[in-house]
Order: structure tokens, then sequence, then C-alpha cells
């Protein structure tokens, strides 16, 4: 008797949200289409700093371990699963709040310290998290870690682009990514 009311809140919407398709009318294109270019055409013309950055992040990127393994590292010493999972909230947290100042710091300094800051917290939570039994340091390393994604992740991406020059956003954030 508990799943009925469950079921009529998610599948109502969701049927209700495809019928109205229905009433979805495109215009149609009056100009002819353009001829696309191959698909790398525009690769050719990203500044060799561009090239070089990107290389440098592709080359962390798979050498880099999953966050899993952090999870799993404090299962291992005694992290109950609910407090495995409150520590990927943490992460979290850190991660989303940290983000922003981190980027307007990205805006104040030259885009590679910030991400060189983030490469510095991600080696002080691995290597951390790999040597402490604590719990308590523990939870200040996922933080820590945290910090890692939040001086990364979005600087990254900002760098990628202001390397990569007004005409090439997308070819670079495509290639980037």
């Amino acid at each position: 008797h508990q799943i009925r009311p469950l079921l009529f809140v998610a599948i109502v919407p969701a049927v209700l949200s495809v019928l109205l398709i229905v009433l979805v009318r495109e215009k149609r294109r009056v100009e002819p289409r353009t001829a696309r270019q191959p698909l790398w055409a525009g690769t050719r013309d990203l500044p060799r700093r561009f090239w070089r950055a990107t290389a440098v992040v592709v080359g962390f990127g798979l050498v880099n371990f999953p966050d899993a393994l952090l999870l799993l590292r404090l299962n291992e010493i005694g992290f109950s699963v609910v407090a495995v999972i409150l520590a990927y909230v943490t992460y979290n947290l850190v991660y989303a709040l940290a983000s922003f100042p981190a980027g307007v710091l990205s805006d104040r300094l030259p885009r590679y310290a910030v991400f060189g800051f983030g490469l510095v917290f991600f080696a002080i939570g691995y290597l951390g998290l790999g040597l402490t039994t604590n719990h308590a340091a523990a939870w200040v390393l996922i933080g820590v870690y945290g910090m890692f994604t939040a001086c990364t992740d979005g600087v990254g991406k900002a760098w990628a682009s202001a390397l990569a020059g007004a005409d090439r956003q997308a070819t670079a954030q495509g290639v980037f990514q």
C-alpha cells in the first residue's frame, strides 16, 4: 500500500511530460545548410600552449586513481558504510563550497598555479589517507581531497578556454574534455 502513492507521484508527472511533446512544433529551416567541416578540422588552429597544457592534464588523468579507492580505504580503516557515505558527501560539499573561491583565485593568479595547488591537495589527500588510520585525520583529508577537485575541475576548463582564444572555445573544450 505504501508503493501506490510513490508510483503515482513518480509515474504521473513522467507520463504527462511525455504527452506534452505532442504540443511542440518546430519551425522549418528556410536557409540552406552549410557544408560540414571534418570533425578534427578546427584542432589545427589551437595554439601550441593549449596542447601542452592539455597534454599535462590528460597525462595526470591517465595516472589518477579513482575516488572509489579512497572510499575503500576509509572502510578499511574502520569507517562504517554510513560513515563512508557521509565522507563522500563531505568531499562533495567541500568541492562545491570551494569551487567558487578557487575560480575567483584563478582570476587573480595564473590558472596553472591554482591547478598546481589542486595537485598538491591531491597528493596530500591520497598520501595522507594511505598512511593514516586515525578517523579524525581521515575526515580532514577527505576535505583536503575535495579541495583538489575544486582547484582543478572548473579551473582546468577555464585554463583551457583562456589558452584557446575566443574563436576556438567549443573546439578547445571538446578536446580538453
